[in-house]
């Protein structure tokens, strides 16, 4: 998918900052140092990333 649709060619998946949704896809999620946020890129940030990502997800 993300080959197929250019995502990440900067490096980065674009990440929507409230979702963890990768931008433009409803079903799809990113966390930890692939996500374009502003933000650390160390394991602890993913960590915090995953409880709000598994909120978000069971929401669906």
């Amino acid at each position: 998918m993300i080959e197929d649709n250019e995502l990440g060619a900067s490096g980065w998946l674009p990440t929507d900052r409230a979702t963890l949704n990768i931008e433009g896809h409803e079903n799809a999620f990113v966390l930890g140092d692939t996500t374009n946020l502003p933000i650390s890129k160390a394991g602890s940030t993913a960590h915090y990333e995953a409880e709000v990502l598994g909120e978000n997800i069971a929401a669906q």
